[in-house]
């Protein structure tokens, strides 16, 4: 259906959207006020490896080389990021891998079966990390302090963990995200199939008309995480100390004295030296792919400005309709766009996503 050189084209241009999804996006969601934000991020990630999948066949390392990409394009953009985010990447990328070449008959079941294991990973490394910084006092100042609201003013005594479900809800939030992102997957693996047709029916936008107006938060993003952490701190300890019936002053400072250690351990000492060891493999790997880092890191402001176009376009639907809108055109128009230079001069969107 296309050539050698379109496939290679398709391959790169995808991967350029993988590495704006891990090395930007994110916070481009965050200014643009987009709900649900790492259910996105995740979401996106499978779709764009399922489509790398695709245009790959039946040579699946490609996504291994794409994966790479990702993370050297990252370790560039956002040398700071923790490793966590990266692991994410490695997850994602070895996942797909080892889906789409045992299920390489059947794209749609590995496509399907990435996207759930993938959202129901991202969901356990969220619980996993927080139980291992703030231990089970975490759950057990949740549980306490729900069972004190109940009572106060309800007047009903807590027969379950409250805790458990919370979490119980989180996962089931991310299983069904996972399994509307596999379908989603699917309908990407139809569309495919339609592109001839779809690409010759794109009508052209101005790109140099329109421009970005997106307020920065980069100062406040710096203090979130660390606001966030210490809110949770002093709700912990807090809640012990009022409700326990055990030494609640002794539990709250010894959870201080936990996150306090594992905080310095990370920051100073073990996620240094796990970025520190990555960003030196990566270094070696990138030599390897110098032309196509390098042609990704140049079109990454078109892929920006077509984000945010494109998802101000989509604001005639809404929720679940609105993303599939966006993403749909984002990566039509991310094939067929000419970003041989920096700056493109017209972009290409369709008015028939939500339809796809």
């Amino acid at each position: 259906m296309f050539s050698e050189e379109k496939r290679q084209l398709f391959l790169n241009r995808l991967t350029a959207l993988w590495a704006l999804n891990e090395a930007g996006l994110g916070g481009l969601m965050h200014a643009l006020r987009i709900p649900f934000t790492g259910i996105f991020i995740g979401g996106t990630a499978v779709v764009l490896i399922t489509l790398i999948a695709y245009f790959a066949r039946p040579d699946f390392k490609r996504i291994l080389k794409s994966m790479l990409i990702v993370l050297i394009i990252k370790a560039l953009v956002s040398p700071h990021s923790p490793i966590n985010a990266y692991v994410a990447v490695i997850f994602q990328g070895l996942a797909g891998f080892a889906l789409f070449t045992v299920f390489s008959s059947n794209l749609k079941a590995a496509a399907f079966l990435l996207a759930m294991i993938t959202l129901i990973e991202g969901a356990v490394q969220k619980i996993l990390v927080m139980t291992i910084i703030y231990g089970a006092s975490l759950w057990e100042a949740i549980d306490l302090f729900i069972s004190y609201l109940l009572k106060r003013f309800a007047s009903v005594n807590l027969d379950f963990s409250a805790s458990l479900a919370i979490i119980s809800a989180y996962f089931i939030l991310h299983i069904m995200g996972g399994f509307l992102i596999g379908l989603l997957c699917i309908k990407f693996l139809k569309l495919m199939e339609q592109l001839p047709d779809r690409f010759a029916h794109l009508p052209q936008i101005d790109l140099s008309a329109r421009t970005m107006n997106i307020e920065k938060g980069k100062k406040k993003g710096k203090y979130k995480k660390f606001i966030h952490l210490s809110v949770l701190l002093f709700f912990i300890i807090g809640t012990l100390t009022l409700f326990s019936t055990k030494d609640g002053l002794l539990q709250g400072m010894l959870v201080f004295f936990r996150v306090f250690a594992l905080i310095l351990l990370w920051y100073l000492f073990l996620g240094p030296f796990l970025i520190k060891r990555l960003h030196r493999f990566l270094n070696t790997k990138s030599k390897l792919y110098a032309n196509e880092i390098e042609h990704i890191h140049d079109i990454l402001p078109s892929l920006k400005q077509i984000v945010f176009i494109l998802w101000q376009d989509s604001a005639k639907y809404i929720y679940l309709k609105r993303w599939k809108y966006f993403l749909v055109n984002l990566i039509l128009v991310s094939l067929t766009l000419e970003m041989d230079q920096p700056q493109a001069k017209a972009v290409s969107t369709s008015t028939t996503g939500e339809s796809s």
